[in-house]
């Protein structure tokens, strides 16, 4: 019985590096392997559902599958495992703990994304700042963002647009933002760092002592961003061998 083809894709992870390069292969299944930037790749998933098998963004994925609009299923597998605790910049003249972020100004790309799952677990569950405690600002980090719409409403958080023709690193250098939430960094943390920085987030047991034990999360665990995905049926009924 001739190999099942199968297209399988993903951002650039080590973890995966061995099934991509054909190293380690899948029993009964021609795998074709495609390497693709994750948020361009999430974007070709909605469209088109090109893959098979495909990293997919946790909190798109949960969203569709609440309406009932998902075309994959999701298996387990956390691809980029990435800590978001350096995803976070602040002003340096305003925000010395976590503690200070509340009733800030927040600036971020998108409001819904795995990343801000994630982070608004950690913040709420350690911290006791909660998504409503904090004023969001939505827009490009570089280049003005395009958006005209505005954003999709959250029950009891106030979340809006920045201005058209302006952006979130050039805001938070200026002032005009308290902090950036952000996979990526901003290009002023390097040219502007008297206004720019990375804050220190201590660890619950280092603010609480050493015997408290950290609460479950209610984000996912490890990391969030994106987890595998198999395309139509669940992953038991696409086996290969």
């Amino acid at each position: 019985m001739p190999d099942i083809p199968i297209t399988v894709a993903s951002g650039d992870y080590d973890r995966v590096r061995a099934l991509r390069e054909g190293t380690v292969g899948i029993a009964g299944c021609a795998v074709s392997y495609s390497t693709v930037e994750a948020n361009a790749l999430f974007i070709r998933n909605l469209k088109n559902q090109e893959f098979d098998v495909s990293e997919m963004s946790f909190s798109t994925y949960i969203t569709l599958k609440d309406r009932g609009a998902h075309h994959y299923t999701a298996v387990p597998v956390f691809l980029s495992r990435a800590f978001r605790h350096s995803a976070i910049f602040v002003r340096t003249d305003r925000i010395a703990s976590p503690a200070d972020l509340k009733g800030k100004r927040v600036g971020t790309p998108e409001y819904l994304t795995t990343m801000l799952v994630w982070m608004r677990g950690l913040l709420s569950d350690d911290y006791g700042i909660k998504p409503s405690d904090l004023r969001w600002r939505l827009g490009g980090m570089e280049q003005p963002s395009n958006k005209t719409a505005p954003p999709e409403p959250v029950a009891g958080v106030e979340i809006e647009n920045i201005p058209a023709g302006k952006t979130l690193a050039r805001m938070l250098a200026e002032g005009e933002i308290d902090a950036i939430y952000a996979p990526r960094t901003p290009s002023t943390l390097r040219s502007r760092p008297d206004a720019v920085r990375r804050p220190s987030i201590p660890s619950r047991s280092s603010t609480a002592g050493s015997s408290s034990r950290r609460p479950r999360s209610t984000a996912p665990p490890g990391r969030t961003p994106s987890g595998a995905r198999t395309r139509g049926t669940p992953p038991s009924a696409r086996s290969c061998s």
